[in-house]
């Protein structure tokens, strides 16, 4: 019984990343990004990238956040941005193409094969009888570690504060001074960055697969 709970908190600590980034830019912009899930993706193969490249694994991931970050803000930018002008339905269906291609993009660079992160093979840990990989420990230190942060810059900082008042009421909020449109690409890119330590927590107690978003 101990062992599924363990299992069930690995997954959800995972998914809680892409979800809390997800839920961060809806607030903000009112519209599904179904392209999203996409970014774990594009995250865990950066990593995996960095990886092979020679970088340790925690730089590999820390430089995958910025890079992943950044896709986010130019998407939301150049396209999402553009698309929210014509009201959210339109911009969720545009999301959708975006996460076509770039479904098609990786599939194309990294082909379709399910590809691993190259880590020492060594003893799981055994908690009351459950087995649990350091690889699944360590997902679930970062995640919480990461919810942690994000939960104090939200609650505690200005920027969380600004994000908060344009979520309650953006009018309002734009009325006093704030930049919305900054405040949207700094969470912009903060989910982008959630969203690739997610992908990348999934990707090491699984495969670096093309659909990793989607599933």
């Amino acid at each position: 019984m101990f062992q599924f709970f363990l299992d069930v908190l690995i997954r959800t600590a995972d998914l809680a990343l892409v979800a809390v980034g997800l839920s961060a830019v809806y607030a903000l912009v009112k519209f599904p990004n179904v392209a999203h899930v996409q970014y774990a993706v594009i995250g865990a193969f950066l990593t995996l990238t960095g990886q092979r490249l020679g970088l340790p694994f925690a730089v590999a991931m820390v430089a995958s956040c910025l890079l992943t970050g950044a896709v986010a803000v130019l998407l939301n930018t150049l396209v999402f941005r553009r698309l929210l002008r014509s009201g959210p339905a339109i911009a969720m269906i545009g999301s959708l193409a975006v996460s076509m291609v770039i479904v098609a993009l990786v599939l194309g660079i990294a082909g379709s094969r399910p590809q691993r992160f190259d880590f020492d093979i060594v003893a799981p840990l055994v908690i009351a009888g459950a087995r649990v990989s350091h690889a699944q420990a360590y997902s679930i230190v970062v995640a919480i570690a990461v919810l942690s942060v994000f939960t104090f810059v939200l609650y505690r900082t200005s920027i969380g504060r600004s994000m908060r008042a344009l979520a309650s009421n953006r009018a309002l909020a734009e009325a006093t001074g704030i930049n919305a449109a900054a405040i949207t690409n700094q969470i912009s890119f903060v989910s982008g960055a959630l969203a690739a330590v997610g992908g990348t927590m999934l990707a090491m107690t699984g495969d670096v697969h093309v659909n990793l978003g989607t599933d």
